[in-house]
């Protein structure tokens, strides 16, 4: 079985390792996002198609942001997404 590398602070249900099943469900990082979001009952994209400011989401070492594509960015078998939540602070 092909799978995309993850790392995530997120807590998934179920899942062994650090490997998401590479699917035509996940083969975007919109897809595997909406994916995630589905198995840990939390939306990761907000109704306007963009990822929550909370999150901060990188494809083989480069955010997001630098993927022009943006969502619909395509992804590749053993592809490495790192997904974590931005540290907030107060005072």
């Amino acid at each position: 079985m092909q799978t995309i590398r993850l790392k995530t602070c997120l807590l998934i249900p179920d899942q062994r390792g650090g490997g998401i099943a590479y699917t035509p469900e996940t083969s975007t990082i919109g897809g595997l996002l909406r994916h995630l979001g589905r198995r840990i009952d939390f939306e990761l994209v907000d109704r306007d198609g963009a990822v929550f400011k909370e999150l901060e989401v990188s494809i083989n070492g480069k955010p997001l942001c630098f993927y022009p594509s943006g969502l619909d960015t395509a992804l590749a078998a053993e592809d490495r997404v790192s997904i974590y939540l931005v540290a907030l602070g107060g005072g």
